[in-house]
């Protein structure tokens, strides 16, 4: 499988910028992005157990 230019030059530019930042900045981005994955992941929880209200689902082929 081949990785369309688009991902590449942001996996670069993430790289990038990754290797710019200081120690202190990259503990603060990791810990930014694990709870932001938290909250993806415990929408998802409620999600399954009914707690949040279903979005009605697009026919394929309309919109």
């Amino acid at each position: 499988m081949t990785e369309s230019k688009i991902m590449r030059r942001g996996r670069e530019e993430t790289l990038l910028l990754g290797k710019n930042m200081k120690p202190e900045e990259r503990l603060v981005a990791f810990l930014r992005h694990t709870q932001l994955v938290y909250k993806v992941y415990q929408a998802g929880v409620k999600y399954r157990a009914g707690l949040l209200p279903l979005r009605k689902r697009r026919i394929s082929g309309s919109q």
